[in-house]
């Protein structure tokens, strides 16, 4: 078995970058989770795998979603937030783990 968390890290949230296809995305109730971000924060990190000093999101699609829909109605978003990167070779090894996991 091998450890792919390489580190924890604190990111500008808004440059981070999709690796899953909009079309692959599972319905979510996104009004639930604007309301526990609302009611209890940012509990979760993101998880993202970092290629040539971009970060694309592994873990995390719908929170930037909803944390990007909390900014369009007014409230107020942390610029950074935490996140955990993800070792993988490269973009295909990236995009099995985000299928996988």
């Amino acid at each position: 078995m091998k450890d792919r968390i390489k580190q924890s890290i604190k990111l500008d949230w808004q440059k981070i970058k999709p690796l899953q296809p909009e079309n692959v995305k599972l319905p979510y109730n996104t009004a639930h989770l604007k309301k526990s971000l609302l009611k209890y924060g940012f509990s979760l990190p993101f998880y993202v795998w970092q290629n040539e000093g971009e970060y694309y999101c592994i873990d995390g699609h719908h929170r930037l979603d909803v944390l990007n829909e909390l900014i369009a109605d007014g409230h107020k978003v942390p610029k950074e937030l935490n996140a955990v990167e993800i070792e993988a070779k490269d973009r295909k090894e990236a995009i099995a783990i985000l299928v996988d996991v």
